[in-house]
């Protein structure tokens, strides 16, 4: 389980493009950082339809992330690298409780976080990550353009 869904031999396995969303806005680095994210690409590999994520981290590290959404039932288990940011996942169709044993806490994680970002000199973002955001689609820019839309959504400028 080291690679689970950081590799395409062992994706995440889940039901719907709906439920890779649920993932990405439930999961952070194992250190406690927020992500970025966009569609990839996506592959039909055997039977499966294999959706690749791209993600960017707080603290500036790229991973793809591999999900195969042909399921009959979600498995909510985060991504070897990551963990859920709370006991549940908030998702449409009610709280659903993931088999994660631990999950990072803000309250205990917060003031080592603010640290890190007050000493970092930042290349390409200016800010601190303060929830998940990203897009279901190809961008060629990634991940400039995503968080500009981020900085957008957050400010009110974008509806």
């Amino acid at each position: 389980m080291n690679n689970y869904g950081i590799s395409e031999n062992n994706p995440i396995k889940l039901k719907s493009l709906d439920s890779v969303v649920v993932i990405l806005n439930n999961i952070v680095t194992d250190s406690g950082f927020y992500i970025l994210y966009h569609l990839k690409d996506y592959f039909i590999k055997q039977e499966s339809i294999i959706v690749v994520i791209e993600v960017f981290s707080g603290i500036e590290e790229y991973y793809l992330l591999y999900f195969d959404i042909t399921n009959d039932c979600d498995v909510w288990k985060a991504p070897s690298g990551f963990l859920f940011f709370r006991s549940w996942i908030e998702c449409k169709g009610g709280d659903f409780y993931h088999d994660q044993d631990y999950f990072l806490r803000h309250v205990e994680t917060r003031e080592n976080t603010r640290e890190y970002f007050e000493l970092r000199t930042w290349r390409v973002l200016t800010s601190h990550l303060m929830h998940n955001y990203g897009v279901l689609y190809k961008d060629d820019y990634f991940p400039v353009t995503v968080y500009n839309e981020y900085w957008d959504y957050d400010f009110g400028l974008i509806d």
